[in-house]
């Protein structure tokens, strides 16, 4: 998806085509969530549904911990990689699994995770990949540690294992 100051890449530059939102999450791509940022939600909205995951909000976990920031877009191509985790959002690996906890609320019993690659500006991308299993959120996240997918994914899978 190009934007006027920036163009949204999928990782490693896969296409999906034409898909349902499921799908769109399942491959993490990009250029959806992009475009249905940009086009149908808008700044206001996807700020209010950051802030209903912990973003901007103080995490006080009884022990010394980083928050995460969800600074209002200023523009299309700030709304566009707001979308994504990308541009100027940031967040600890305690905030995100606490949106793994979020998301696996209420829901039945099982396993379910998300990879991600953040983009440093520089070249360089920290590995994430967030989830959950039953009762346990977990974070797992690799500084400068490459693709989410090949770096991350693996330490979780190791992790899940040991959990039994």
């Amino acid at each position: 998806m190009v934007t006027a100051q920036r163009t949204i890449r999928n990782d490693e530059d896969h296409a999906l085509g034409r898909t349902t939102l499921k799908e769109a999450f399942a491959a993490s791509c990009n250029t959806t969530f992009a475009r249905l940022a940009v086009e149908r939600l808008g700044p206001t909205k996807l700020a209010a549904s950051a802030r209903r995951f912990g973003f901007g909000t103080r995490i006080t976990p009884g022990v010394d911990a980083a928050d995460g920031s969800f600074p209002d877009p200023k523009n299309g191509a700030e709304l566009a990689e707001a979308a994504i985790g990308q541009g100027r959002v940031q967040a600890s690996p305690l905030l995100m699994a606490s949106v793994a906890a979020a998301a696996g609320a209420g829901l039945p019993d099982g396993t379910a995770g998300k990879t991600g690659t953040a983009e440093l500006g520089d070249g360089q991308t920290h590995a994430w990949f967030i989830g959950y299993r039953g009762d346990v959120a977990f974070s797992v996240f690799v500084e400068a540690g490459g693709s989410g997918p090949r770096v991350a994914a693996p330490l979780a899978a190791r992790f899940l294992t040991a959990l039994g």
